[in-house]
């Protein structure tokens, strides 16, 4: 990285979440003075970046998303304290709208972005309990979703393409929709009696070991 007025950050670019892909798989970032990121930290690491087309040949990372965050190896759970959604507020733990909760039997909240990509896991066990109303009276923030005022909800058919645990599909997912758009799908992992099964060989497989 050079010094100066303008320094230089230089990443290969290994897949894209979402746009059209650039015409080169290796991308040069004029870095100024009052750049409000420090790259020194991220050198020799994964890192997902999100930027804006501002003209045919200015593209800048976009500072009111996310901008620039380390890609973590994905067995580092982090602790949720507050609820999950696609809002932002003093009392949620934001993630970006299309998100997808997947809930495993063993106790593990992922959340997914819509191409299958990992946001973020945690543990459902050192989650905060947050206060609900009805029988169980608390829930781990992994279970309490925010959701945007005067979205509905709806439950269906659902499945996407994982890069950690393959395909997943269900016939109940929770589809939560603003404006016609999905903002936010729960899907909650059943037992093999109740799953989606996509064929009887793996069914039998998986009852027999065989």
């Amino acid at each position: 990285m050079k010094t100066g007025i303008y320094s230089y950050v230089y990443l290969t670019i290994e897949d894209y979440i979402k746009g059209k892909p650039l015409p080169a798989n290796k991308l040069q970032i004029n870095v100024t003075v009052r750049a409000p990121y420090n790259f020194t930290s991220y050198e020799g690491k994964k890192v997902r970046i999100y930027l804006r087309r501002w003209s045919e040949e200015d593209i800048r990372i976009f500072c009111g998303h996310y901008g620039v965050e380390e890609i973590k190896n994905h067995s580092e759970y982090i602790i949720i304290k507050k609820s999950l959604g696609p809002v932002k507020g003093e009392f949620v733990h934001y993630i970006p709208p299309g998100s997808i909760i997947y809930h495993s039997n063993d106790g593990i909240t992922t959340v997914y972005t819509p191409e299958g990509k990992v946001i973020l896991k945690a543990k459902d066990s050192e989650a905060a309990k947050l206060p609900v109303p009805g029988p169980t009276d608390y829930l781990p923030a992994t279970h309490a979703y925010q959701v945007p005022s005067g979205s509905h909800i709806s439950t269906e058919p659902f499945e996407f393409q994982t890069e950690d645990r393959g395909l997943i599909s269900t016939k109940e997912a929770k589809m939560t929709y603003k404006n016609g758009k999905v903002v936010l799908t729960v899907i909650k992992e059943k037992s093999i009696k109740d799953a989606y099964l996509l064929n009887k060989r793996w069914a039998l497989e998986m009852h027999f070991g065989k």
